[in-house]
């Protein structure tokens, strides 16, 4: 009964981790985007491409972690299904 508990905990927390990624996911992808899109109307310096360039790492970045979430998530529900 104890590995129940610590499973469901563990649920817990990642799904708490989880929505506060998406949430930030989102809000930072619409900045950048806002702010990617008043660059783009003038020719691009060196410093703002490089800026991009590290926006979309940090998006990448967090998409495969939310991908990874994703799947523990799903083998968390199954390991506390059989455990039950």
């Amino acid at each position: 009964m104890q590995w129940v508990s610590c499973i469901c905990l563990a649920t817990s927390h990642h799904c708490a981790l989880n929505c506060h990624l998406s949430l930030f996911a989102e809000a930072d992808c619409d900045d950048r985007s806002r702010v990617i899109a008043e660059a783009s109307k003038h020719n691009l310096s060196r410093e703002e491409t490089d800026l991009i360039e590290a926006t979309l790492n940090n998006l990448f970045a967090i998409d495969k972690l939310l991908h990874l979430l994703k799947s523990r998530n799903k083998r968390l529900n199954l390991l506390e299904r059989r455990l039950r």
